[in-house]
């Protein structure tokens, strides 16, 4: 998605809006199966966590959870211009956020989602993203939540019907009256405080997870 918004100089607001009120007509033609077999959606409350989003498949995620849920969820997005872009477009959806880095040493990215996780708001991280590579588990999203001790959630859209661009994510474009299904996996919980080796090794294991529910990858 980043290659694809460098072409364009300048995103005005309301090019944001008109996008955001397309997506939402998709949204009421989509048949979605939701699979929650841990009840997240309705433990939100008593179990804050971090939620983790592939980059190319995140366009009409937000749609997908009620007002109410995406007001107790904040997104982190990078400092970069296509951050810049996803964190406009998000809050006109209704998502809160804030951008940072989600790398080691992001400190006010750790801040800021310590204090969430206090105000029992979870957070929405694209692993992969902003560059990729596609479908790549970042050690950073892996060390907020070794560090928070909170459990990270693997949720994947997969859209049958969708239109791919040439992006390095391969960013998906879903269709309208397409069927779809919503995936949030079981928590995962990690040690506290992982070191070097432990971040790789559970970087490894949380990617296998996010593999297992990735689904419709259509080149």
């Amino acid at each position: 998605m980043a290659n694809f918004l460098k072409k364009i100089p300048i995103l005005p607001k309301p090019v944001l809006y008109l996008i955001a009120g397309i997506l939402k007509l998709i949204r009421m033609t989509q048949r979605v199966t939701y699979i929650d077999p841990s009840n997240q959606l309705e433990q939100l409350d008593q179990r804050p966590g971090i939620y983790l989003l592939w980059h190319n498949r995140l366009i009409l995620l937000p749609l997908m959870f009620s007002r109410s849920t995406r007001k107790k969820t904040r997104f982190l997005a990078s400092g970069s211009r296509d951050g810049g872009y996803i964190f406009d477009f998000l809050a006109i959806l209704g998502l809160r956020g804030f951008q940072g880095s989600s790398s080691k040493g992001g400190t006010k990215a750790v801040l800021r989602m310590k204090q969430a996780i206090k105000n029992r708001e979870s957070i929405v991280i694209t692993p992969d993203g902003p560059r990729g590579p596609k479908y790549a588990i970042h050690e950073g999203a892996i060390y907020m939540a070794s560090k928070l001790q909170v459990p990270l959630f693997p949720v994947v859209y997969n859209s049958k019907w969708h239109i791919t661009l040439k992006t390095w994510d391969r960013f998906q474009l879903p269709l309208p009256f397409s069927e779809g299904e919503l995936i949030i996996g079981e928590p995962i919980y990690l040690p506290e405080n992982l070191d070097r080796e432990g971040l790789k090794e559970w970087s490894a294991k949380v990617k296998a997870e996010m593999d297992k529910i990735t689904h419709f990858d259509h080149n």
